[in-house]
């Protein structure tokens, strides 16, 4: 009888440090999940806490030097610079052969005026001569041409209709003497040569 309340007694306490035991096993488990050492983690002073999270954010930054800087203003730059230089290229008198003569006269002020003499066949349609005009602009590498009237008003009407009144076409090649212009449908090419006066 004694040994069995001796045994008895001997459980009970077990049982009874079995929660404190328990509880520190679970604070094991997480001070090994956070990766604690033995050495305790540094309090920091209220004058060494950072301002606010950006300025935590910035102190464990890397401090980035000019020349590491990007140039992101260059192509913006240079990009302007082509298209200055393609808006005083694209001045003066072109002429096309496409579907009979075209004759575009670009000027400074941003007017254009396109003369159109078609062949045989497009004659039957749009007659002998229509005269379109135009504004124009360089942008971003590319004319962008906008109708703005014409004669005679019937053929303006059909060249509305059948290409619209506003064309943008890529600059692939501008000289003294060629251009060389893309549709909008990436296929076309448009060959202008300059020339001296209207025929």
């Amino acid at each position: 009888m004694k040994d069995r309340t001796t045994t008895s007694d001997a459980l009970k306490r077990r049982l009874r440090f079995a929660p404190l035991l328990l509880v520190a096993t679970a604070g094991l488990g997480f001070t090994l999940l956070r990766g604690a050492t033995s050495e305790p983690s540094p309090v920091q002073t209220e004058a060494e806490l950072p301002a606010n999270p950006v300025d935590s954010a910035v102190a464990t930054e890397p401090a980035t030097t000019r020349e590491d800087a990007p140039q992101a203003g260059t192509a913006a730059v240079e990009a302007s610079t082509e298209d200055e230089r393609c808006r005083e290229m694209v001045v003066g008198i072109w002429e096309q052969e496409m579907y009979g003569k075209r004759y575009l006269t670009v000027r400074e002020d941003g007017s254009a005026e396109m003369i159109v003499k078609p062949d045989a066949v497009w004659s039957l349609a749009f007659g002998e001569k229509v005269t379109i005009e135009i504004r124009w602009k360089v942008e971003d590498g590319k004319a962008l041409f906008s109708l703005t009237g014409g004669m005679p008003s019937r053929q303006v009407d059909m060249v509305v209709q059948m290409w619209g009144r506003d064309w943008v076409q890529k600059i692939m090649a501008l000289s003294k003497e060629k251009m060389l212009l893309l549709g909008e449908d990436g296929s076309t090419e448009y060959a202008w040569t300059r020339v001296e006066t209207v025929d």
